[in-house]
């Protein structure tokens, strides 16, 4: 009998699944806060406070890569979420911990290492603007703004600054500054609470399982990673044709690939109902048509510059739309089974941890009165309580129960052999609850199957071949959708009347698609004192060992395994 012992999450991936949900928590509440209120340069100022955090966290918890292992969460955390724009957070988040690492790792975990770490951190929010404008615009925006920042230096009679240039170091050294005080004062916070002892008043989290996160998408999803690339040359062809000013080419297939993903991806569309693009459009239309050679032959609305801005609109819906469905199937739930199974297990066993803490996180993030102060007091209280923060996802990570999959081929016997061993259960009075899926075909040309509900053995009709009404329709099958709610409610009387064994016959394709049975599995995954009995076909056991996090597996094969081996595990 196969056993997969479960292994717990590493302490340095704990402390990263702390650090990186209050991150995220962060970027949530405090984002939403500056929005609301449209502060400018929010980004800048949650680079800032994410270094604060970073430097301060470093220091509680001297760990070598654990900056990195909190963005890597916190990106993860960002790319499922519902928004339509994850790629920029993603990349912003990535850079700001991959910089700060980086220089600790090469300067040094002192205090030059952190100035210098914190101020190319905060320094990348810059750039990450500067590069986002040109993604979108293309070069042409680099002209505009030059022209626009020379007629304001005129203006202004500031003809010594003419230069765009010295903007850009004006801007830069402001942004390497503000990165430095970012890191001296998470320096300056973190040794006040070493000096201190935890508050009294401990951050206590319940945990919210998702299992969504790990879901195994349906065979029409299988092709995502295709998609991905797809959406790419398109994008790519497409703007290399209006950069070698093949227009007529590129405004085909740019309206044909815009109408498909207005079709296929109808929230793409999001960032397109939004007043402010449609500002920035009007607003760069507008500053081409004036500025691009207006002044030099005093026409102030050329042909030329016009179309620049045109140009340069239709670029720039191209790149949101086209980049805002990447987005989509980047969230695709094979991309995350493909990164699952090539070593990548630990990050999605924290990922899931992290957003299991997020919506208790949120509230204790959330302060009574939304004043910038106040959310200063909350990262102090999530700062002193460092250490019961990583006690309570310590504990979460070991919560989780132990499963005997009965495993074997389509028809083989795999319900029999379960029989055998509930019949062994119940003769040692072990408090058991579930059901059986018996085969009640009466003509071989219309097989149907039953629900046997244990342990009083009753049956109820549960899968058929001909349709029927208010049944759902899978693959071949029909499926009575009473039968979930009926088996549901019997599995939790059972476990409310002291069942300390399930055993759910079967789980397949149905469950790995997010229905059936799925939701009932869910529930138990959160019941470490219930031990499980699943029976799956063969080839389904890692798929579904992956799509549920659960502890100790055992996989008894009924080709191999008795049903008195089974009941040792149980026992």
């Amino acid at each position: 009998m196969e056993h997969h012992p479960y292994k717990p999450l590493n302490p340095l991936w704990l402390k990263a699944a702390v650090v990186g949900s209050i991150w995220a928590s962060i970027e949530i509440v405090l984002g939403s806060f500056l929005h609301n209120l449209r502060v400018p340069l929010s980004g800048t100022m949650l680079s800032f406070i994410a270094v604060y955090l970073l430097v301060t966290f470093s220091h509680i918890w001297n760990d070598k890569g654990l900056i990195l292992r909190a963005g890597v969460i916190t990106a993860l955390m960002k790319s499922i979420s519902p928004s339509a724009i994850i790629l920029g957070p993603m990349t912003g988040i990535l850079a700001e911990a991959f910089l700060l690492e980086l220089f600790l790792r090469l300067v040094g975990r002192n205090w030059l290492g952190f100035l210098m770490g914190g101020a190319f951190a905060v320094f990348s929010a810059l750039l990450h603007k500067i590069i986002s404008l040109l993604l979108i615009y293309g070069s042409d925006v680099v002209k505009i703004l030059s022209l626009l920042y020379q007629y304001a230096t005129k203006q202004l009679h500031l003809e010594s600054l003419e230069n765009p240039w010295h903007a850009l170091w004006v801007l830069a050294i402001v942004y390497l500054a503000a990165g430095m005080v970012a890191a001296w004062l998470g320096c300056r916070m973190s040794r006040k609470i070493l000096r201190s002892p935890e508050l009294d008043d401990s951050i206590g989290l319940s945990f919210k399982k998702e299992r969504q996160l790990f879901a195994q998408s349906s065979v029409s999803d299988k092709y995502a990673m295709l998609h991905v690339a797809l959406h790419l040359l398109i994008i790519i062809g497409a703007l290399l044709l209006l950069n070698k000013a093949f227009y007529i080419s590129s405004l085909f297939i740019g309206t044909v690939y815009l109408t498909f993903c207005f079709i296929y991806y109808k929230h793409a569309l999001r960032r397109l109902t939004k007043i402010s693009v449609w500002f920035q459009f009007i607003a760069i239309t507008l500053l081409a048509s004036i500025l691009w050679n207006g002044f030099s032959q005093h026409n102030f609305y050329p042909t030329e510059g016009a179309a620049i801005g045109l140009k340069m609109i239709f670029r720039a819906m191209l790149v949101m739309v086209g980049f805002s469905v990447i987005g989509t199937e980047l969230k695709n739930p094979s991309i995350k089974s493909i990164l699952y199974s090539r070593g990548f297990k630990n990050i999605y066993h924290a990922l899931d941890l992290s957003f299991s803490a997020l919506p208790d996180l949120l509230t204790h993030m959330t302060p009574r009165e939304k004043k910038v102060e106040n959310y200063k007091g909350l990262l102090v209280r999530f700062f002193r309580n460092a250490q019961s923060l990583l006690q309570s996802f310590t504990n979460e990570d070991r919560q989780k129960p132990s499963v005997l999959i009965i495993s074997g081929e389509t028809h083989r016997g795999k319900t029999t052999y379960s029989q055998k061993l509930v019949s062994l259960m119940l003769e040692q009075n072990m408090p058991l609850t579930g059901f059986l899926t018996v085969n009640t075909t009466q003509k071989a040309e219309e097989p149907s199957y039953a629900i046997k509900l244990l342990p009083r053995n009753g049956e109820l009709p549960f899968i058929e071949s001909e349709a029927r009404e208010h049944w759902i329709k899978f693959r071949k099958y029909y499926f009575n959708t009473d039968i979930f709610q009926k088996g549901m409610k019997h599995v939790e009387a059972g476990i409310s009347a002291t069942s300390k064994f399930v055993i759910l016959d079967e789980i397949g394709p149905l469950e790995m698609e997010n229905k059936g049975w799925s939701p009932l599995i869910e529930q138990l995954c959160t019941r470490v004192d219930i031990f499980q009995i699943w029976v799956v076909r063969r080839h389904l056991v890692p798929l579904v060992i992956k799509k549920w996090d659960v502890g100790h597996v055992y996989i008894a094969d009924i080709e191999h395994d008795k049903p008195e081996d089974c009941l040792k595990i149980v026992n």
